[in-house]
């Protein structure tokens, strides 16, 4: 209850009207018990009675004159029976065929003889909607495959012990599946604020766990011209360029069927022949603009070539012809990144089945080099360092050109 609009005409002080308030329950069940009566509002708790009741209160205020005046309140109070539940279903959203609605509920009532509140939530626009868990507060629907856009109606049904029904709705644009020009990261994991989590978060919506082609590949939805964990889409070339359904038989080069890009694949650290993953490069190319272009050979480097250099492994690999093609190059640091598998908590982090010997040695870092120079590292005008990413963290960061790490070529793209 407010007073605080109570006001005095012909006060010496505007801005303190008022010199005392002073609350009075006068009828109905007593409910002011241990709650102060002197201010200019009053908090109290109504009464939880099997009946509906009434419950009055009187305002006295006085002036700085001494002058009073008194005014009352009666309030009509629900019974037990007449007091519902409240529901709130959570917020309008959209998302992407095959990935996570968010049902992110509240229920409550004030009457603890009316618990346990009995929850349900149904899509009022289309049966064959899957929830995971109908009767928790907080879970989440699978949006289903469409070819144009729709909107469903989610709606959070709450009955109390005493039968008292409420709902509340909310809406989701379920959009038809993006043509994709990137991999998604590889993580359905998701987190709360402190820790990475098992199951579903509604409280924390939006998260990398709940979007994208990871997701939704989890959830059946997708197709894929190849394979490959999760979200990615893979198909294995043999020597001469052709798709290898066996994998088992043996391959040369893997198409990421995403990007469009084509990637060379390492043979063992045991091997001694030119796609080793054991052999080490300096980077060195000339560039065109007259930047630092690296040492054409460093001592710290090991391969089967003369020198040990990023330029001359690409020539040798284009000569070679590898899976009849002689475009090879450098990757850029957008395009090695886009193989990274951010989902694996341990080994490579790469899709290992179309991507081996990418590194036996996870105690240190797997530094891949890009075709990018950092502007971390100058001296002067020169760029004496390059990117590279590390396929045991995932991790990128720039490197002396001079530092002695792996390569793994790439060509074409769309």
């Amino acid at each position: 209850l407010d007073g605080s609009e109570s006001d005095d005409p012909d006060t010496a002080d505007e801005s303190n009207p008022i010199a005392a308030y002073s609350w009075q329950q006068t009828a109905g069940e007593s409910v002011l018990d241990n709650i102060s009566t002197l201010g200019d509002t009053l908090t109290f708790n109504t009464p939880i009675l099997a009946d509906a009741n009434t419950i009055t209160f009187a305002l006295t205020v006085t002036d700085d004159e001494g002058a009073e005046d008194t005014e009352t309140i009666t309030l009509n109070i629900q019974s037990i029976q007449q007091t519902l539940p409240t529901a709130d279903a959570g917020l309008d959203h959209e998302v992407f065929s095959g990935e996570s609605i968010v049902l992110n509920g509240l229920a409550n009532t004030t009457v603890d003889s009316s618990t346990p509140l009995v929850i349900n939530w149904v899509s009022d626009t289309l049966d064959s909607v899957y929830i995971d868990s109908a009767s928790s507060i907080q879970t989440f629907a699978i949006a289903p495959l469409v070819t144009e856009k729709l909107t469903l109606t989610f709606t959070l049904e709450v009955e109390d012990a005493v039968a008292n029904f409420v709902k509340d709705s909310i809406t989701v644009n379920i959009l038809p599946l993006p043509i994709q020009p990137l991999n998604d990261t590889g993580v359905i994991l998701q987190a709360t604020s402190t820790t990475v989590a098992t199951g579903h978060q509604a409280d924390y919506p939006g998260q990398d766990g709940q979007r994208g082609q990871d997701i939704i590949n989890s959830n059946d939805i997708s197709t894929k011209a190849g394979r490959g964990q999760l979200g990615f889409d893979f198909t294995a070339l043999d020597e001469i360029g052709d798709e290898v359904d066996d994998i088992s038989l043996g391959w040369r080069c893997v198409r990421d069927n995403i990007t469009g890009l084509i990637w060379e694949v390492k043979t063992a650290v045991t091997e001694t022949d030119l796609h080793s993953s054991n052999h080490s490069y300096n980077w060195y190319q000339i560039e065109d603009d007259g930047d630092y272009s690296g040492e054409e050979s460093v001592d710290e480097t090991s391969c089967s070539s003369t020198n040990c250099n990023t330029t001359e492994y690409v020539e040798e690999v284009n000569e070679a012809g590898l899976c009849n093609f002689r475009d090879w190059r450098l990757p850029t640091h957008d395009e090695l990144l886009s193989i990274v598998h951010y989902g694996k908590d341990d080994g490579q982090m790469v899709d290992t089945e179309y991507f081996p010997n990418t590194t036996e040695s996870l105690g240190t870092e797997v530094w891949y080099w890009t075709t990018e120079s950092s502007a971390d590292g100058m001296s002067g005008t020169e760029a004496h360092a390059s990117w590279a990413i590390d396929f045991a963290s995932g991790n990128d960061n720039f490197l002396l050109k001079s530092t002695a790490a792996r390569i793994r070529l790439v060509r074409a793209g769309r």
